[in-house]
């Protein structure tokens, strides 16, 4: 598109951070007219993030706006000063630090209609406490401050950044699906546990990959018109068939009712034709479903030393157990009793 020609230009205000000017400018097809422009220096405006993934704001308040406003660290470009000084300048002089890295990312016009402000932005990183003081006619900033710590954001951000799963139960074939959708929906990796109906959705369990922690595999009661009224004992055959991991719980509510995992993974793994090895279901099953490291629910030379010393085979609910090691340190040891399978051996 032809430039237009400026013939004349007028100054009708000079202040502290713009000016104000009427140019008379000639228009390609020969006729004329005038252009308002606001003279405004350059400015920097710098995106700094700290090494938790925080991003450091001010908060100010602004006149035009009529309240205080959240912003990134900015400000003017001085004479002589180039735009990265004046980035860590004004980032020092805002929040007190100091960039250990401080990269360009784009330089704009902000509202090139009217405005002569050309834009510099700026990503810091490799932050250091090391303050300066602003000039004594600066605005009133009010500093960033140390958040408070939130555990529950803490734990949702870490299953956004897929560092755990997230367990959902989910017994009826309809619930199952949702939890697939909500998975996908926020790109998350979870774990669906009870799973009394998985068998019917085994398929799509296969496909997103997402593993089963399954309930109990015999139940003694007749359950109608609940979640549990379709209940198998072939679940895991199932999911086996279609290629989806899974392993066995208790399902009991208190901790007591582990000691019956041993005796579920046996019935889960009598009633598949793929998974005879029970013991593997609640150790390297599990350790994998869980995302632990390579090695882990099984005794090898230089692995985890986590292990459990019981008074009898595991698999026997009257057996107890009679020692913990955590990393190869004992971290429980039970008290003697005379209860049978409850001595030492």
């Amino acid at each position: 598109m032809p430039a237009e020609k400026r013939v004349k230009s007028k100054t009708l205000y000079r202040g502290k951070v713009i000016n104000l000017r009427i140019d008379t400018v000639e228009l390609p097809n020969g006729s004329r007219t005038e252009r308002e422009i606001v003279e405004h220096s350059e400015v920097v405006h710098i995106l700094a993030v700290d090494t938790d993934d925080r991003v450091l704001l001010v908060r100010q308040f602004r006149t035009p706006a009529g309240r205080e406003l959240l912003e990134t660290p900015a400000g003017g470009i001085r004479p002589g000063e180039s735009p990265e000084g004046a980035a860590q300048r004004e980032l020092r002089e805002e929040t007190g630090f100091r960039a250990g890295a401080l990269e360009l990312v784009y330089s704009f016009y902000s509202t090139p209609g009217f405005c002569t402000e050309f834009n510099h932005l700026f990503f810091a990183t490799d932050l250091t406490y090391d303050p300066l003081e602003g000039d004594d006619d600066e605005e009133e900033l009010e500093k960033p401050e140390e958040p408070t710590p939130d555990r529950k954001s803490d734990v949702l951000l870490r299953a956004i950044d897929h560092e755990m799963p997230v367990r959902i139960t989910a017994h009826r074939s309809a619930d199952i699906l949702n939890a697939l959708a909500l998975a996908d929906e926020f790109n998350l990796d979870i774990i669906i546990e009870g799973a009394t109906e998985a068998r019917f959705v085994a398929d799509q369990l296969a496909e997103a990959r997402v593993p089963v922690v399954l309930g109990p595999t015999h139940r003694t009661v007749s359950y109608e018109n609940n979640e549990f009224r379709r209940h198998a004992r072939n679940t895991g055959d199932a999911l086996s068939e279609a290629g989806v991991q899974w392993t066995v719980t208790s399902g009991g509510q208190s901790p007591a009712a582990a000691r019956f995992i041993g005796m579920n993974a046996q019935l889960a793994a009598a009633h598949n034709r793929k998974t005879s090895d029970w013991m593997a279901l609640v150790t390297t099953g599990a350790a994998k479903i869980l995302g632990l490291p390579s090695g882990s629910g099984r005794l090898v030379r230089g692995g985890q030393a986590d292990f459990v010393v019981w008074s009898g085979d595991p698999s026997d609910p009257s057996s107890r157990v009679e020692q913990v090691y955590v990393a190869g340190k004992l971290a429980y040891k039970a008290k003697q009793t005379n209860m049978p399978n409850g001595g030492g051996r």
